[in-house]
């Protein structure tokens, strides 16, 4: 497969997971939203590292190296970076430390809000994802 279909593909499977995590996210199933939008996070990054790099990740810890990579080379990606580490955090480690109700909570508190940034309903910034490539090629 050429780097690039890969890139493509990566890329889908981030998409269809992010629609996973939105569909559960609405069923109130809190935790495997969360899974599945963390998921969808580092399968982003492991796309923009392999169209960086020639690379693809394959664990998470090589994604993490990947950025540090982009990182070093690129201040643009410190910001991302960060913001990486942050939902891996979040998603990944204290939404299956925090009980279901409070995680419930706080998602409808977020969501009947005024909007004052881009975040999701759960309130976590929003994770921009690649748009569909009808989007990129009018």
């Amino acid at each position: 497969m050429v780097t690039t279909d890969r890139i493509s593909a990566i890329f889908a499977d981030a998409r269809a997971v992010h629609a996973d995590a939105l569909r559960l996210l609405e069923a109130s199933d809190i935790r495997d939203a969360a899974e599945k939008t963390w998921c969808a996070t580092k399968r982003t990054t492991d796309a923009l590292i392999l169209a960086r790099t020639g690379e693809e990740p394959e664990i998470s810890s090589d994604t993490a190296r990947g950025l540090v990579r982009l990182a070093t080379e690129d201040r643009v990606f410190r910001a991302l970076r960060r913001r990486y580490h942050s939902r891996q955090s979040t998603l990944h480690g204290d939404c299956f430390t925090s009980d279901s109700a409070s995680l419930l909570a706080r998602w409808r508190d977020v969501s009947t809000a005024p909007p004052t940034t881009s975040t999701t309903p759960s309130g976590w910034p929003a994770i921009p994802m690649v748009p569909d490539q009808k989007e990129h090629h009018p």
